[in-house]
C-alpha cells in the first residue's frame, strides 16, 4: 500500500483496490453459497453488482431480517438473565424492581415509536 501523507492516511493503489475486490467477492460468494446451504433465499450477484453494493451485498429486507434475528436473539438472551435476578439469591427492593421493568418498558416504547407504530393510548394501560 502507498502511503497518502497530505491526507494523513493510506490511499490504495488501483492494482491494491482491484486485489482487495477480487479478494471481497470470492469470500462474498463463499459466504452467501453457505447461507443458502443454510436455507437462506439468496442470489449471488455479479461482481459489479456486488461493489456498489458493498459492504454486505445483500437487499435491505434481507439484511433487516439476519440482523433483527441476531439482535432479538441475544436481546431476549439478556432479559432472561434479568428475569434470573427474581430467583430467592437475590434480593431487590420494589423500587428497584420498578425502575427496571419501567426502563424496559421505555425502551420497548421507543422501538414502537422508531417504527412508526405508537400504541393507541387504550392500548398503554391504565392511569387516572
Amino acid at each position: 500500500m502507498t502511503e497518502n501523507k497530505q491526507l494523513g492516511r493510506i490511499a490504495l493503489t488501483e492494482q491494491e483496490k482491484k486485489i482487495r475486490d477480487d479478494e471481497g467477492y470470492k469470500t462474498y460468494q463463499k459466504n452467501i453459497s453457505e447461507r443458502k446451504k443454510n436455507g437462506e433465499e439468496l442470489t449471488i450477484m455479479n461482481k459489479s453488482e456486488w461493489i456498489k453494493s458493498k459492504p454486505s451485498g445483500e437487499s435491505p429486507s434481507v439484511k433487516f431480517t439476519r440482523l433483527a434475528k441476531k439482535r432479538m436473539s441475544v436481546t431476549l438472551s439478556n432479559m432472561d438473565t434479568i428475569i434470573n435476578l427474581s430467583s430467592g439469591q437475590y434480593k431487590a427492593t420494589p423500587e428497584q424492581i420498578k425502575k427496571m421493568v419501567d426502563t424496559l418498558k421505555d425502551k420497548i416504547t421507543a422501538i414502537e415509536n422508531a417504527f412508526g407504530k405508537v400504541k393507541p393510548e387504550s392500548e398503554k394501560g391504565f392511569d387516572f
